[in-house]
C-alpha cells in the first residue's frame, strides 16, 4: 500500500503545470517548423524608376516626348553623324515568392531584375526603340521591341 501512494504523488509531481509549460514550447516548435512562400510587392531598387508597365512609342518621337514618358534617361551616347542613343536602366525587384525557414530565415535571395530600354534617335527623332530584361546574373532573358506597331490596312 505505501508503494502506491508514492507511485501517485510521484507521477502527480512529473504532471504539474511548470513541467508541461516547460516542455509544450519545444514540443510545439518541433511540429510547427517549416518552410513558408512570401509573396513580396515589386518595388525599385536603383537607376531610372521607369513605369510598370512601358508605353509603345512611335516612330518619330522626340526626345522630349520620350524624357516625359520615363523620365531623364541614365546615359546618352552621341553616335555617328545625327544618331543618339538614350538608354534608361532599372534595376528592381520584380513580385515574387522567397522561402523562409520557420517564417524568418530567408532561403533564398530576393529576385533581381534589371530593365534596359534602349531608344536611338536620328536627327532627333525615334528610329528604334527596345527593352531587355537581365536577370540577376546578368543572363539577357529577354528583349522586346518598345516601337507601336503602325495601323495600315
Amino acid at each position: 500500500m505505501n508503494a502506491s501512494i508514492s507511485l501517485r504523488k510521484r507521477s502527480t509531481a512529473e504532471a504539474s503545470p511548470e513541467r508541461l509549460t516547460a516542455l509544450a514550447g519545444p514540443l510545439l516548435a518541433l511540429f510547427l517548423q517549416g518552410c513558408v512562400l512570401a509573396l513580396g510587392p515589386q518595388h525599385h531598387v536603383s537607376g531610372a524608376e521607369l513605369p510598370a508597365w512601358l508605353e509603345p512609342l512611335r516612330i518619330g518621337s522626340t526626345e522630349q516626348q520620350l524624357v516625359t514618358l520615363y523620365g531623364p534617361p541614365t546615359s546618352r551616347q552621341p553616335g555617328p553623324g545625327t544618331l543618339v542613343d538614350l538608354q534608361w536602366t532599372e534595376v528592381l525587384r520584380p513580385r515574387g515568392c522567397r522561402t523562409y525557414l520557420f517564417a524568418v530565415i530567408p532561403l533564398n535571395r530576393d529576385p533581381r531584375l534589371t530593365r534596359r530600354v534602349l531608344a536611338r534617335l536620328d536627327d532627333g527623332r525615334l528610329v528604334s526603340a527596345s527593352v531587355t530584361y537581365i536577370d540577376r546574373h546578368g543572363t539577357t532573358t529577354s528583349t522586346e521591341s518598345l516601337v507601336q506597331k503602325s495601323d495600315q490596312s
